[in-house]
């Protein structure tokens, strides 16, 4: 039986999937069904392949290895295609089938010798040659389709055999995946049987055609050609050229989130699974929901709408990646950014069909495929220089980054910008008087945090420059002002480091000022006008998730640590500092944002109702910190007989000595103080930072003395140790020593940028040498651990590390039943910034649910319960020792079991803003 031959009718969509069986009696089945078992085969062979070079070869998966894999097997598709073609139409194509399939087996075969051998150079080429191949089987089945099959159902035709050679490729990859790591010459065997097999079915065909003798170079030279000129033309045509540039940037950020998912996958975790083929199976399931659900989102939304909107649930998905880098929550972010993709994919194809003229279509799409799979290849290439194990979240937010800038990009280009409906738009720059009156308008904040500590003005002290913003007369004037009232806020409150920093005190406003960019242009859009209960509402949930992501991104340990976030502000009020225990610190700036705009939003709002309705939402956010409070309920804890500790508390104290510059005699004036504590009766006595000025593994005798001090008083020292080890490099380490010796250590992990060490250190030095910036760099400490002593296990942090919220929640799931800080801000002394680092405390004790004591070498030492409330404080002014009981009562935050869950729903939230924004004006314009 043959198919009537091609123009015999019209082609058409025939009765849809309802024919696909009638097709299947005829040729179309011995077709198809090689087809299938050929690209099962493929998809096993890949794995097989990628199993063996990553671990048996190579002995581990790295981003080079990775890159090398998905080129040998991504590249064939793309440039061996083009020319596969030109060769099928001078053959006689059922004899190429059979030929070509029977060609793989061998490959397949000859592969086995690889495994035996272990030559990485033989798997490369013959992997190359076998996937070569598998394009000429592929080319010759599109061309022997329409010989199948009736013109008229070449629709159906098309789509059965696609969805068949996709899911036949996807589950063989899959498949095979679960057992080739104990047996990849077992998946190279397989796959020459399956292609043995294709080679079999196809000798079932009929006369399907070729055989056209044309001259070959002459043809050759042609299609060179024509890839050229399909290249000028998708360069040259900005409605093709920016979807290509679309497709291939998000393309390579998925690519980057598929290598570090392979990365982790089989660095961290002993799975069945080979983490190649979890990769795969996440990205295709992802690609196969995309698939099915493009069609129906391409008929509410055009192509212009879903093109910049699909890199915004993947930068979501990258940032939420970023924040649980475990493995369940990173197979989840991959495949939202592999279904976001999909439906980009799906909706450049439309705009790339759509904008390419006929004659130079099929060029275009040539282009358009080397794009797709060159830029997964890249992004293997680029994480290289970029991979470290312990740098996964750092990884995952710059691509979240990239997501944000990409989005930003291709809205810009692809979707006609107009003025929303009565708002007027003032050309030029921002205008001067509005960038002075953000700078006074940013400073407002500042008396909020320590040492003024008027803690209630945070809660209205944003409104002054929400209305400055509002003010501007573009969303671009807004983002501007933001950038300046930030600038000059984080000035402000961090004036104290100009000795260390120097003049870079102001780029370093400038630079965090900028991540406000966002904030002050979302802000400028609802505010604006006159802002109704609905619009309110909804500014009330996305400017305080712009203020979040702003906080959570200028946190990193390279941007100088999360210091003055509005969150902290609340230090000294338990009760309104309670909502931290739910979503950390995060959770509470959420709400005081949030009051901020409420307030705002009362005195622009267009009715007494929306008044109303705003001072009720203003007051609701104020009375979750309360309710919080209410709902925790401490857990008693009890140690053993004749100690403080059997009562459910530990005695602990802190020693002050002041600000003495030499090592040795601020380590004699801590032990004068300790002496004098033996009738008080502590467990714990905690020295601050850099107390002791020799490495005590190499200094027996003041090991020897510390120990001896320890059994005169009969308690436990928790020294700091900043001295340069036998190693030759200096950590700044926690020690605790015991009556019989030490008893543990634990090497500070987060060192303060400039204060002890210099980013770029050989750029920045020159500028550095005029300020008090580290001569040299301290080392980093491997990872968080915690100590123990009788009937107590401590939670060492050192300094800069107080600041940061996921540090203290890693030493609660590590057991800690005391959070114990160290300190030395002689550097500032006198400034805000000891009072700041004190009241942070409190705020880490309520996060974690765990009490906090703080020993500052020159002030402030403070301590605090697992609610917040104030144990002691000892200000700089004063020298001695802090003695006091602190209750061991526990409380199981929120925030201790999820994490920082408030940012990435902030992330989430501004997703979901920024695509209703971008459907919105894509329907205005």
């Amino acid at each position: 039986m043959t198919a009537p031959p091609a123009g015999a009718g019209p082609v058409s969509g025939g009765r849809g999937w309802r024919d696909a069986r009638a097709l299947l009696a005829g040729p179309l089945r011995p077709l198809v069904g090689g087809q299938c078992l050929g690209q099962f085969a493929d998809g096993l062979a890949q794995i097989t392949f990628a199993q063996f070079v990553l671990f048996e070869v190579e002995q581990g998966a790295t981003p080079a290895r990775i890159a090398a894999v998905l080129a040998v097997t991504l590249l064939p598709f793309s440039l061996v295609g083009p020319f596969a073609g030109v060769l099928i139409d001078r053959w006689d194509r059922r004899r190429t089938l059979i030929v070509v399939s029977l060609l793989r087996a061998l490959l397949a075969v000859a592969a086995i010798g690889t495994v035996v051998t272990e030559s990485r150079p033989a798997a490369f080429l013959g992997v190359l040659l076998l996937l070569s191949s598998s394009r000429f089987v592929l080319a010759a089945k599109g061309a022997a389709l329409p010989r199948t099959v009736p013109r008229e159902a070449l629709v159906t035709g098309n789509a059965v055999s696609a969805l068949a050679g996709m899911s036949a490729s996807f589950v063989g990859a899959v498949g095979g995946s679960l057992f080739v790591g104990h047996s990849t010459a077992a998946g190279f065997l397989i796959a020459a049987a399956l292609y043995l097999a294709a080679a079999a079915v196809f000798t079932r065909l009929p006369d399907i055609g070729g055989g056209f003798a044309e001259p070959l170079l002459s043809r050759l030279r042609a299609l060179l050609a024509e890839l050229i000129d399909g290249l000028r033309t998708a360069a040259g045509d900005t409605a093709i050229r920016w979807p290509l540039v679309a497709v291939a940037a998000h393309r390579l950020l998925l690519g980057a989130g598929f290598v570090v998912l392979v990365l982790i996958a089989d660095s961290r975790y002993q799975l069945e699974v080979a983490g190649y083929g979890l990769a795969l199976a996440a990205t295709g399931l992802a690609a196969f929901a995309g698939t099915l659900l493009a069609p129906p989102l391409a008929r509410r939304y055009s192509p212009t709408v879903l093109v910049p909107a699909a890199f915004l649930p993947a930068a979501a998905a990258a940032y939420v990646g970023g924040l649980y880098p475990s493995l369940a929550v990173l197979i989840a972010s991959v495949s939202v950014v592999g279904f976001a993709f999909q439906l980009l994919k799906i909706s450049v194809d439309a705009l790339v069909g759509g904008a390419a003229a006929d004659v130079t279509r099929g060029r275009v799409f040539a282009v358009y495929d080397v794009l797709y799979n060159v830029a997964f290849i890249v992004a293997g290439l680029l994480m290289v220089p970029l991979w470290r194990q312990d740098r996964e979240r750092a990884l995952l937010w710059l691509v979240a980054a990239g997501f944000v800038m990409g989005w930003l990009v291709v809205q810009a280009v692809m979707i006609r910008s107009t003025p929303p409906v009565g708002r007027p738009v003032a050309a030029g720059r921002p205008r001067p008087a509005g960038l002075l009156a953000a700078v006074v308008a940013g400073v407002v904040p500042v008396p909020a945090f320590p040492a003024p500590a008027l803690w209630w003005l945070a809660w209205i002290a944003v409104v002054p420059l929400l209305l400055v913003v509002r003010a501007a007369a573009t969303p671009g004037d807004g983002a501007a002002r933001a950038w300046c009232g930030m600038t000059a806020y984080i000035v402000a409150t961090q004036y104290w480091l100009a000795p260390s920093a120097g003049p870079g005190l102001i780029g370093m406003g400038l630079l965090l000022g900028a991540l406000w960019l966002p904030w002050g242009w979302v802000t400028h859009r609802l505010l604006a006008g006159r802002v109704t209960g609905r619009r309110m509402l909804t500014a009330v949930l996305l400017l305080p998730s712009a203020w979040v992501l702003a906080e959570a991104a200028r946190s990193g340990q390279s941007l100088g640590g999360p210091w003055a976030l509005l969150g902290t502000s609340q230090w000294n009020q338990p009760a309104l500092l309670a909502s931290a225990a739910w979503g950390g610190v995060w959770l509470t700036s959420f709400l005081i944002m949030a009051v901020n705009v409420a307030v705002a939003a009362a005195l622009v709002g267009g009715s007494g109702r929306d008044r109303t309705v705003a001072l009720t939402v203003a007051a609701a956010c104020v009375a979750i910190g309360p309710a919080a409070a209410c709902t925790s309920r401490p857990a008693g804890s009890s140690g053993p007989a004749g100690s403080s500790l059997e009562a459910g508390a530990v005695r602990v104290a802190l020693v002050q000595p002041g600000d003495i510059v030499v090592a040795e005699d601020r380590t004699a004036a801590a032990e004068a103080i300790t002496a004098s504590l033996g009738a008080q009766r502590p467990d714990l006595v905690v020295w601050g930072e850099s107390s002791v000025g020799r490495d005590l593994a190499g200094d027996p005798e003041t090991t020897a003395r510390l120990t001896g001090l320890s059994r005169r008083i009969g308690a436990d020292l928790l020294v700091n140790v900043d001295a340069r080890a036998p190693s030759g490099g200096i950590h700044k380490t926690a020690v605790l020593i015991g009556p019989d010796g030490m008893l543990g250590s634990y090497q500070k992990v987060r060192l303060v940028p400039f204060g002890e060490t210099v980013p770029l250190r050989p750029v920045l030095e020159p500028i550095t040498r005029h300020t008090k910036a580290a001569a040299e760099d301290r080392r980093h400490g491997a990872g968080p651990a915690v100590l123990h002593t009788d009937g107590l296990t401590i939670g060492p942090l050192i300094s800069f590390e107080t600041t940061f919220p996921d540090l203290t929640r890693r030493q609660v799931l590590l057991g800690a039943d005391l959070l114990a800080y160290q300190s030395s801000t002689s550097t500032f002394q006198g400034s805000w910034a000891q009072p700041q680092l004190a009241g942070m405390v409190a705020v880490r004790a309520v996060e974690s649910g765990r009490p906090a004591v703080h020993a500052a070498l020159s002030g402030v030492s403070s301590a605090f319960d697992a609610r917040g409330r104030r144990l002691g404080w000892l200000p700089a002014t004063e020298r001695g020792a802090l003695v006091l009981d602190v209750p061991l009562d526990s409380v199981e935050t929120g925030y201790s079991r999820l994490g920082d869950w408030v940012p990435a729903l902030a992330a989430v939230l501004l997703a979901a803003g920024a695509f209703r924004l971008t459907v919105r004006r894509a329907r205005d314009g």
